[in-house]
């Protein structure tokens, strides 16, 4: 690795590839210290000689800030060269941007597609999810199927779960655990979680029972003790109810919830509110505690964070709790789209009695959604 760096910082280098190589490593920190402003100036030294995925590494830089002061005209403006001349990194990066800055979903899907056909494991990945939000899950089935190809490790960890649940594919657990297990070898943490949960919600004897959720629980703490935010919910879960072999204990519960909810994670911010509301693992009942906590879950659109909190505010008498429960059924959760259901039914407030409206929200309650 010493050759290549001093080969690429000498005035001499013209070989573009060796100069990217250098930056890459340099940006990364690997086989040396992380270097942002070094990894800059060699991706412009590798431009220089023509090197496209420097040019694209360039723009990224500029639009997050890294190595160089943060300029998203500038960076956008690179972007779109590197991509105009098919670097996928490139077209990725800016659908992402027309997504998230410009809610610019047709435009941005268009770049995906361009990048999918180029073969960018991360742009086939990002559609098959956009198709799984449609509830398409047909649609999802070859791209997720390319990005498996091309060595994606959050779509093999994807693919597996479906083997695992017969979702689009016939159903085939071990197959589904070998493919996560893959994924999680190549530092997939959540491909950790799957295999867990798994083993949690298998059904064998008592005595295998009793070693898979003990397996499992070692599992997760390994997927929490490096970082895996979903490691913690399910731990705070498991200590909540106790499963085979580990029983209940509500306080351990309590600390792996504020560890998710501290780590951002909307369903350990509700459930941390729940744990307030019970009084459970030696929490009060602190309305207002409860209230910022179901706020925040509810803010980021989580489904299950705008049930809790419109559930909250209806038992507080507050009829504007329907509102979050409304939104909640619009996206597929069920739980609120039952009270939606008999809120019509019976003409509960907020609700006004429809019996069109009853029997639509009915349908939809009955309706399987993958997610």
């Amino acid at each position: 690795m010493t050759e290549l760096f001093e080969a690429a910082e000498s005035e001499g280098n013209s070989d573009p590839t060796a100069t990217y190589a250098a930056g890459w490593l340099s940006e990364n920190g690997m086989f040396c210290p992380k270097d942002p402003e070094k990894a800059f100036k060699m991706y412009q030294k590798a431009v220089e000689n023509g090197h496209v995925n420097a040019l694209a590494a360039l723009g990224r830089m500029y639009n997050r800030g890294t190595g160089i002061e943060k300029d998203e005209s500038k960076g956008n403006e690179i972007l779109l060269q590197a991509a105009e001349k098919g670097n996928g990194d490139a077209l990725h990066i800016l659908a992402t941007y027309k997504m998230v800055k410009a809610k610019d979903k047709n435009e941005a899907t268009k770049m995906w597609e361009q990048a999918a056909e180029i073969g960018h494991a991360e742009s086939l990945f990002q559609l098959a999810n956009c198709a799984i939000e449609e509830e398409d899950v047909d649609k999802a089935l070859p791209f997720i199927l390319g990005a498996v190809e091309k060595q994606h490790v959050g779509a093999n960890c994807l693919l597996g779960e479906w083997f695992i649940l017969g979702i689009g594919v016939e159903k085939d657990e071990q197959k589904g655990l070998d493919m996560c297990m893959k994924a999680a070898r190549g530092g997939h943490l959540d491909s950790l979680v799957v295999i867990a949960e798994t083993l949690l919600h298998s059904r064998r004897n008592s005595e295998e029972a009793s070693e898979d959720c003990i397996l499992a629980r070692s599992i997760l703490d390994i997927a929490a003790e490096k970082g895996s935010e979903h490691a913690l919910l399910d731990l705070g879960l498991l200590y909540l109810n106790g499963v085979d072999g580990i029983p209940a204990d509500r306080r351990k519960a309590v600390n792996y919830f504020q560890q998710a909810a501290d780590a951002g994670l909307p369903r350990g911010l509700t459930n941390l509110a729940l744990m307030h509301m019970g009084e459970q693992g030696g929490l009060s009942n602190d309305p207002d505690k409860v209230k910022s906590l179901l706020v925040k879950a509810a803010a980021t659109g989580d489904v299950e964070g705008l049930f809790e909190l419109g559930r909250w505010m209806l038992l507080k008498g507050n009829l504007w709790g329907g509102e979050p429960i409304y939104k909640a059924a619009l996206q597929g959760y069920s739980n609120a789209q039952l009270i939606v259901q008999r809120g019509y039914q019976h003409g509960l407030a907020p609700f006004v009695a429809d019996a069109a409206k009853a029997d639509f929200w009915e349908h939809k309650a009955n309706h399987i959604i993958i997610s």
